[in-house]
């Protein structure tokens, strides 16, 4: 393999894209590769790790607020990072771009991107109503890549018809490049770490960790686990900007705990108390039927076993391989979750055994290796 220049273009804050983040990493540990970043922001420590390995990091940053309209400031904003990105990217004169987002692909734009030769990532199906100026973007940006990169195999197949590909694209599960697989660790948030204190030694903690929305609905967890009572709990990582969707939580359910966000990876010390792992989807959309939740990786990386919903992409998955249980949150009572979360209590070792043989099924780094091989035999 010759060597490439191959610049990653993420349009967000690296450390809330812990998948990208992941690739960046593989990206940077192939001595064949000699890698850029853009992105919006990412904190210190970070990019002091990606700089010391002699990787290029260039942060577009955000413009300053002006009092405009909520989608004149929202344009304003793309422009800038357009107009940023496009700079370095020029000085640079890169062999090949890697795309980390439809967002960031469409920011750059077909007519620049025409210019170059780009792996296009996706990590969302957008099939919705509202996500049509999506698809009509990506039915222009998909067959010009040279590759197109996505996080599970419904949604390659379902691209591929969409739009006409040649070839079915490159899976690449959203598995993190680094876990500590170590529990009870130490974590870097006194605030954190005083929460976890609190638990007594004996607590059997049920997390979900990710986002909040209308598919995530987490009440008929939370009622089996405020009807089992102490030592068991349920608690919430999340970002803290959905900390007002939790306080109706707080209020009802006396074993319910938030926890607050820390950045990627470090959330991971967080995960290592846990004792199961949540995720839950509701079937409201192809994207949360074939979903591609990084949180069953980096739960099985601790041999959690897991609790989720009964949409195709947990069932292929958590079910599939031994380590969870998929219910139909719709039509379960509190009662039937309680006694499936004692049964597996009762299971915990099988279902740890095959969690961690789960989490080792997958390997990333050889993937994105092989992709890389490939460009640079182009």
């Amino acid at each position: 393999m010759r060597k490439i220049k191959i610049i990653l273009v993420i349009k967000d804050d690296l450390n809330r894209r812990p998948p990208i983040l992941s690739v960046c990493e593989h990206l940077s540990s192939i001595p064949e590769v000699e890698l850029g970043i853009v992105a919006v922001t990412m904190n210190q420590a970070t990019r002091d790790r990606f700089e010391h390995s002699g990787v290029e990091v260039f942060l577009t940053g955000v413009p300053r607020k002006l009092p405009v309209p909520g989608k004149l400031e929202k344009l304003r904003i793309w422009r800038h990072f357009r107009r940023m990105a496009l700079s370095y990217i020029k000085r640079s004169n890169p062999d090949y771009l890697w795309l980390g987002s439809a967002d960031a692909a469409m920011a750059l734009g077909e007519s620049e991107l025409s210019n170059y030769r780009y792996v296009l990532q996706v990590q969302e199906l957008y099939d919705l109503p509202q996500h049509e100026r999506y698809r009509k973007a990506l039915s222009h940006l998909m067959p010009g890549a040279v590759k197109v990169v996505v996080p599970e195999e419904g949604r390659a197949h379902i691209f591929r018809a969409w739009f006409n590909l040649r070839e079915t694209p490159e899976i690449l599960p959203n598995k993190p490049s680094y876990h500590p697989r170590q529990s009870k660790m130490a974590v870097k948030s006194e605030e954190i770490q005083t929460i976890l204190d609190s638990l007594p030694d004996n607590a059997k903690l049920i997390l979900y960790q990710g986002i909040m929305g209308r598919e995530r609905n987490l009440e008929p967890l939370l009622e089996a686990v405020e009807s089992l009572g102490a030592p068991w709990y349920f608690a919430v990582q999340c970002h803290n900007e959905y900390a007002r969707e939790l306080e109706p939580y707080k209020s009802r359910y006396r074993n319910f705990i938030h926890i607050p966000y820390l950045p990627a990876p470090d959330h991971l010390s967080v995960t290592s108390h846990a004792y199961i792992g949540a995720v839950t989807y509701e079937h409201h959309s192809l994207n949360t039927e074939f979903c591609a939740p990084n949180k069953i990786w980096e739960y099985s990386g601790f041999g959690l076993p897991m609790i989720g919903s009964d949409v195709l992409g947990l069932k292929y998955t958590i079910e599939r391989s031994g380590c969870g249980v998929c219910l139909n949150f719709s039509s379960i009572s509190s009662g039937e979750i309680k006694d499936i979360l004692l049964k597996i209590d009762a299971d915990y070792d099988k279902l740890r055994n095959n969690a961690e043989k789960f989490f080792n099924s997958c390997n990333n780094f050889e993937t994105v290796k092989k992709i890389c091989a490939e460009l640079g035999a182009e």
